[in-house]
């Protein structure tokens, strides 16, 4: 899931560029990470899409994903 201030103005005390990707697996695994972009929102959608792929990607490679909240 993605959810955040796209931009251009804050939302919800968080500045604009704020992303957060979260990931829930198969194990029952649950975990998000946060992220800051700039201040272009079309920018900061694109951004925040790749960045999940990313995620995803490592998941499925067996990468680490460094700087994540974990729920157990």
């Amino acid at each position: 899931s993605l959810t955040g201030a796209a931009g251009p103005s804050s939302l919800e005390g968080e500045i604009p560029g704020t992303v957060w990707v979260g990931i829930d697996t198969k194990e029952n695994e649950t975990f998000a990470k946060k992220f800051h972009f700039g201040y272009k929102r079309n920018l900061n959608r694109e951004y925040s899409v790749w960045s999940a792929f990313n995620m995803v990607r490592q998941l499925l490679v067996g990468e680490t994903i460094a700087d994540t909240v974990k729920k157990k």
